[in-house]
């Protein structure tokens, strides 16, 4: 097996300053494929960052105070002296007693410090630093508790230290570093707080690697890792499609280097990224994208990488039968209706409405196979809320209901149920499809919690998706809608 000091040596690749690149000078990229099949496909091979990996969680220490100690305010500046100067690091190390680095070695020190100047990435200098408050401090560690659940005793043990920085341009936001005291307040860094960061870090390091060298292979073997619960997995199709369309995505899209990427926030439970130059390919724009990497209730870590995966317009459209029917945004009447669907089911009427009004459907059902008659209108505005029902789906129209019983309007929701599947969109998105089968159209729904998005003309556009209570890979509903209408 391989050890994780080789391991993390190759994987420390942030002490480089400029990108990967300039690290596989060094290293070439055969090495790469040799150690990613050893550790990705060997079975019996346990990741640093697996749940059982780790040794204890750093709880119920108490540090000898006889001999010399640093308090909370000396035992920070001492940290901040070399994030500030990481030329400082080994002597910091020295100065700090022994026994408040909790047996942490100079390597794991300098590889740790060196991660957390990502913060500044030279984007500002360290103006000032203060002890979080009781309040402000469970609020954080709340946080960090909710993904850390191997790690409560050094969690509850943890102090916050708020960073704030200062560029050229403005004042930047604060950022947190953390310190643990013991039973009796002594302040020291913990060596299980500091390792299981790194693990985190370890994890990210290979995982923008393996993007930047294209190796698809070990980008879908962290992907099929970071799953959680194993009972829902994503097929072997989904994954594969996932990290060659990260890849593609990685190799257009992403301008910056690794050695760019500046940390956002960074603790035992999750590591977030901010990216500062990713190519928007509709505005042809440069913008941000953030990534995280979460510890889930196994203690694996989930990637949380949300690729640009915008609505097709070709999923605008309902099909009826197989063939196309009408086009979200579209007008439409009830005579056409009538001839594509048939008499609806119920017709659900709402009140007379603005622009500003509650678009909630108000009124009671009408049962049976032909339009209702409407109230009589009143006011200036003669626009309703009309959801029409069908077999296996429901449509909304936002327009008018005249005295005969017709409609006209503008169809703004389509709604379909897993009842039969007479309905679809653009002939693939149906109620009862896997979600694997979704994830083979939109890779990446499941970063955006099953909410996909466009805009066309100024006007958003959303599709979301519903599960089955009793098999939830079973998708139970879809909502396509013109959004704010």
């Amino acid at each position: 097996m391989l050890q994780f000091s080789t391991f993390r040596t190759f994987a420390r690749i942030q002490t480089e300053p400029s990108s990967f690149r300039v690290f596989w000078h060094v290293r070439p990229a055969a090495l790469l494929s040799i150690i990613l099949s050893i550790i990705f496909l060997t079975s019996s091979c346990t990741f640093p960052w697996d749940a059982n990996a780790s040794d204890g969680n750093g709880g119920g220490k108490v540090i000898d105070t006889h001999t010399r100690t640093l308090d909370q305010q000396s035992l920070v500046r001492e940290l901040v002296t070399c994030l500030s100067d990481t030329s400082k690091i080994e002597s910091v190390y020295n100065s700090i007693p022994s026994k408040q680095l909790d047996g942490i070695s100079v390597a794991l020190f300098g590889e740790y410090i060196t991660a957390l100047t990502r913060f500044q990435n030279q984007q500002g200098v360290i103006k000032t630093f203060r002890i979080v408050s009781d309040q402000g401090k469970k609020v954080l560690l709340d946080q960090i508790a909710q993904n850390s659940h191997k790690y409560e005793d050094v969690v509850e043990a943890s102090i916050p230290v708020e960073l704030t920085y200062v560029s050229e341009l403005t004042l930047v936001q604060p950022v947190y570093i953390y310190i643990q005291a013991d039973e009796n307040g002594t302040p020291y860094l913990s060596q299980t707080w500091v390792q299981a960061c790194m693990d985190i870090y370890d994890f990210s390091a290979l995982y923008f690697q393996a993007l930047e060298e294209q190796n698809e292979e070990a980008v879908a073997s962290m992907i099929n890792r970071s799953q959680v619960p194993l009972n829902e997995a994503f097929s072997d199709a989904v994954i594969q499609f996932k990290a060659k369309e990260l890849g593609k995505f990685y190799h257009v899209n992403v301008k910056s280097a690794f050695a760019d990427y500046q940390i956002l926030s960074f603790d035992v439970s999750q590591l977030t990224y901010l990216q500062p130059e990713v190519l928007n390919e509709i505005t042809l724009s440069s913008q941000t994208k953030v990534v995280r990497f979460v510890r889930d209730s196994l203690n694996n870590i989930t990637i949380k990488d949300s690729v640009s995966d915008p609505l097709s317009s070709k999923d605008f459209y309902l099909y009826y039968q197989g063939a196309k029917a009408i086009r979200i945004g579209d007008r439409a009447d009830s005579k056409q209706f009538q001839g594509l669907f048939g008499d609806p089911i119920i017709m659900l009427k709402g009140e007379l409405m603005t622009l500003a009004a509650d678009p909630a459907v108000s009124g009671s059902p009408v049962i049976g196979t032909g339009p209702v008659t409407p109230t009589p209108a009143e006011g200036p505005e003669q626009v309703r809320y009309i959801v029409l029902s069908y077999s296996s789906a429901s449509i909304t129209i936002r327009g008018n209901v005249y005295d005969d019983g017709s409609w006209d309007g503008q169809i703004i929701r389509i709604r379909l149920r897993a009842s039969n599947q007479d309905f679809y969109l653009d002939e693939n998105i149906h109620a009862g499809m896997t979600r694997n089968d979704l994830l083979m159209v939109y890779p990446f729904a499941d970063q955006t919690d099953y909410l996909i998005s466009t805009t066309v003309d100024d006007q958003k556009y959303e599709m979301s998706f519903e599960f089955s209570v009793d098999n939830p890979s079973i998708i139970s509903g879809v909502k396509l809608e013109m959004a704010n209408t």
